[in-house]
């Protein structure tokens, strides 16, 4: 009787052993998503620019450094009441990613003012990106965008 447990403790041993590590081999190759999330990032009309603030999360720990990019579209309401639209984009310097999050502040699109008494309005969402500058993004990825309402 022992030697029957024995030999069904090797066969079910051996079943184990051939089942199971090509299992556990098929899930290494899938990469681990890591959800990148944009917490309180706000961007405000301050006079003919557009500052953006916040932090995002969820950055891992490959992309040692980070640039936040902003692109928002602006307006020129001129004397007839028409809007020609353009738009204008402004970038962070180098920020360095702290424990997988990244905390910017004032990020500002370039100046450009309207001409002829022309009043300057933002509208839409702005469009607010993390950009590896060193190392890479959950996933591999180089940037990262989320579309952001202007207040």
């Amino acid at each position: 009787m022992r030697y029957f447990f024995v030999l069904v403790s090797l066969v079910a041993a051996a079943i184990v052993a051939v089942v199971l590590p090509g299992a556990a081999l098929s899930d290494l190759g899938d990469p681990i998503e890591l959800k990148i999330t944009y917490h309180n990032v706000t961007c405000t009309q301050v006079g003919s620019n557009l500052s953006c603030s916040g932090k995002i999360s969820g950055l891992g720990n490959a992309a040692q450094t980070v640039r936040i990019d902003i692109t928002a579209t602006r307006q020129c309401t001129n004397v007839g009441g028409n809007e020609p639209p353009g738009q204008v984009k402004g970038q962070s310097s180098p920020l360095p990613v702290r424990n997988g999050s990244v905390t910017f502040s004032n990020v500002t699109t370039q100046a450009k003012a309207c001409p002829d008494k022309m009043t300057p309005t933002f509208i839409g969402p702005a469009t607010v990106c993390v950009v590896a500058v060193s190392g890479t993004l959950p996933g591999g990825e180089t940037s990262h965008c989320e579309q952001v309402p202007i207040t």
